[in-house]
């Protein structure tokens, strides 16, 4: 996210000889996240369709062992290649292969979302999402700001929302929710939990927006660049829509 954005720029700005103008950069950016949307989204929506049919249609027993295994060798593997790709990207070299199995992982863990959450809320969910990134990314242009305090703020948010949510799990775990009062309690506990996380999440993609129209503005776009930003984008986008995803679910199927 936007703490590494500091490090890359300087980083990329004097060991690549070819430079990109800031149409051209900008295009090869989202160019690059839209084709690792694109594999996560396939992914997502095959494995979802697939699991769901054996899980509920079939009632296998193996099929649902398979799928969690499955969620828990990508949640390593995407620690892993997200690691990989800050560390690669710094020594000025391609992230093509860890950023796209990347793309994969978190195709498989956005596939639990396709197996358990209505279709209309991940429709929702994804046109806000992409929504809020074209006005932000407006914004970015106009104002020709560097955003910096906004990504502290966000930073600190994404941190408190973490604290906050351990100290009530460890509380939660002592009270128990034995009453309709205290599932309540739980309830909104845990929906305001996810709307601080979220505003942490919007304050940090608005941050990594502005720097990287700040580089494509000042003619240092590299193309190893332009992949790590690339990267930052897609990062961004996926953590808001699943953060999305639980708030209307949260919504929408309270109701029901």
């Amino acid at each position: 996210m936007a703490n590494y954005s500091e490090g890359y720029n300087s980083s990329y700005s004097y060991q690549d000889e070819e430079s990109l103008k800031s149409s051209g950069f900008l295009s090869q950016v989202f160019g690059y996240a839209s084709i690792a949307l694109l594999i996560t989204t396939v992914i997502a929506v095959g494995l979802g369709l697939l699991f769901s049919y054996t899980i509920f249609k079939t009632e296998s027993e193996t099929a649902l062992t398979a799928f969690f295994t499955l969620l828990i060798v990508s949640s390593i593997g995407a620690l892993i290649t997200g690691f990989v790709i800050h560390l690669v990207s710094f020594r000025n070299r391609s992230i093509i292969i860890p950023g796209l199995l990347y793309s994969v992982f978190m195709g498989v863990l956005l596939s639990s979302f396709v197996i358990y959450v209505p279709f209309y809320i991940l429709g929702m969910a994804f046109g806000i999402t992409t929504l809020s990134f074209a006005l932000m990314f407006a914004i970015a242009k106009m104002t020709k700001r560097s955003f910096n305090g906004l990504g502290v703020c966000g930073i600190a948010l994404l941190f408190g929302s973490l604290l906050i949510g351990i100290v009530f799990g460890i509380l939660a775990l002592f009270i128990g929710n034995g009453s309709l009062q205290l599932e309540w309690m739980w309830y909104w506990i845990y929906f305001g939990i996810n709307i601080i996380s979220l505003l942490g999440i919007i304050f940090i993609t608005m941050w990594d927006i502005a720097h990287i129209v700040r580089i494509s503005e000042r003619g240092q776009g590299s193309k190893n660049l332009a992949l790590y930003c690339a990267y930052m984008i897609y990062a961004d986008f996926i953590y808001m829509l699943m953060r999305l995803i639980r708030i209307l679910l949260m919504i929408f199927g309270n109701r029901k």
